[in-house]
């Protein structure tokens, strides 16, 4: 009898070293209760194969978001990384509760946990179980590109600018004033005496004789002087006529 107990108890020990392992590895594969996914993940593309080809993952974050299962696995893809906590925190964490509805509540997450965060760093999923930290998803963050300048840019930049050349102002100097029009009309005007001898003079070089001596003002062009005998009559003629005039006054 006590044989046979004894085989019982072995055989009992041998199963239970056989299912132990087993069970521990199927509750590591099991998500905790309350979680958006049926099946634990390690990475975003598991995540995002997870939600578009499971129908109650599908519907659940669908219907948090508020977006198609296509748009948030976009969002995953091209908007966050997975990271492990450095430090542990409380958070804001929306749940399935045992009813099936969603619910939220503050959780302590301990440090190294995996989660989904933001290029800033903000965490916003819980990878262990799929449950969302926020309502809607969050705007992404977009990093400002460097400016690269061109070498022609940074030529321009370090060439300095051409030194400023001032000119002097140039003086004009102006002519003299003109004397005014009063002036010159208040000043007397010259008078002018007319004598016989003054026209006949004034009358020579039209006759042809620039002079008595028979020179013109250019010494280039020498004018032909004229007879004595002419230059006699005109004179005669000039002196003889007043006398007749008054003698018939």
């Amino acid at each position: 009898m006590n044989a046979y107990r004894r085989a019982i108890i072995a055989v009992l020990a041998i199963m239970c070293i056989s299912i132990l392992p087993s069970a521990a590895h199927a509750a590591k594969q099991r998500v905790p209760p309350g979680s958006y996914l049926e099946d634990p993940v390690s990475n975003i593309s598991e995540l995002c194969t997870q939600i578009q080809n499971n129908p109650k993952v599908s519907a659940r974050f669908a219907k948090h978001f508020g977006l198609s299962s296509q748009q948030i696995t976009a969002y995953l893809n091209e908007n966050v990384k997975m990271i492990r906590l450095s430090k542990a925190g409380r958070y804001t964490e929306y749940f399935i509760d045992v009813r099936g509805r969603m619910a939220s509540h503050v959780k302590l997450v301990p440090a190294g946990t995996p989660v989904l965060v933001l290029a800033d760093g903000t965490p916003i999923m819980d990878m262990r179980c799929g449950n969302p930290m926020f309502k809607s998803l969050p705007k992404p963050i977009v990093k400002a590109q460097p400016v690269v300048k061109t070498k022609v840019a940074q030529v321009v930049e370090e060439t300095p600018p051409p030194p400023v050349v001032v000119v002097p102002p140039v003086l004009v100097q102006s002519s003299p004033p003109l004397a005014p029009m009063e002036k010159v009309l208040s000043s007397p005007p010259q008078e002018f005496v007319f004598s016989p001898v003054t026209g006949l003079l004034a009358l020579v070089p039209l006759l042809g004789g620039g002079a008595v001596t028979g020179h013109s003002p250019t010494p280039h062009n020498v004018i032909p002087e004229l007879p004595a005998g002419i230059l006699g009559i005109l004179g005669s003629v000039l002196v003889i006529t007043p006398v007749l005039l008054r003698r018939r006054r």
